[in-house]
């Protein structure tokens, strides 16, 4: 993983009125305060208020924010970690991305893996495709042995966000996988994955499960 400087942790604003002044840290340039106070209201309008954020920092300046709804915020029935940030990163004339994960019990150092998602994505400036994946050098989160995130489309979950700059944002899924799981997706597809998972009752949202494939 790169060198990631957490920069704040917090408790977002209590106000449902999309004001983050005493929220944002303020070192967005000012066309992208625009677009992450649009992304905000806009998770805001989905998920609620989120409970708390952290900031990151690379050490060329690019900033990335992961907002976290617990678990009992959302109809989910996960803790909701989502990203503010993707879009400036990852993105072309027409689209930008964001990113979220839904997982259960809750995993707070998610968020610098959700960080590095953001600004890298594929390794590319490109939007990630459904079905890609990104493997980093360590594990996930403390406590799995999974290190592999695969890029889903998230858009059952939340569905594209049209800017007021005539642009879109589309929302990735993140889906944590073991080296037996993307080997079988490499070999087989991401649809073949999902219907595997779906035969065997995978709870992939699941913090604490093992590989699913012996």
């Amino acid at each position: 993983m790169l060198r990631l400087k957490r920069l704040q942790t917090g408790i977002s604003p209590g106000s449902a009125t999309g004001n983050q002044s005493g929220f944002w840290p303020g070192k967005w340039s000012p066309r992208w305060k625009k677009h992450v106070s649009e992304i905000f209201e806009y998770y805001q309008s989905l998920l609620g208020t989120p409970a708390r954020h952290a900031e990151f920092k690379t050490a060329e300046g690019c900033i990335v924010q992961v907002l976290k709804w617990e678990q009992g915020q959302t109809d989910e029935g996960v803790t909701m970690y989502a990203t503010i940030g993707g879009n400036s990163n990852l993105k072309n004339a027409e689209q930008g991305c964001e990113f979220f994960i839904g997982l259960t019990p809750k995993v707070d150092d998610i968020a610098e893996t959700l960080a590095e998602a953001a600004l890298h994505g594929c390794g590319t400036s490109a939007i990630p495709s459904s079905g890609s994946t990104i493997t980093l050098t360590q594990a996930l989160w403390s406590g799995t042995t999974a290190k592999t995130l695969m890029f889903s489309d998230g858009c059952e979950i939340i569905p594209p966000m049209n800017r007021s700059d005539g642009t879109q944002v589309i929302f990735l899924q993140l889906v944590p996988l073991f080296p037996a799981e993307l080997a079988y997706k490499s070999a087989n597809g991401e649809e073949a994955l999902w219907q595997r998972f779906e035969a065997l009752d995978v709870p992939y949202w699941d913090s604490q499960r093992a590989c699913a494939f012996s």
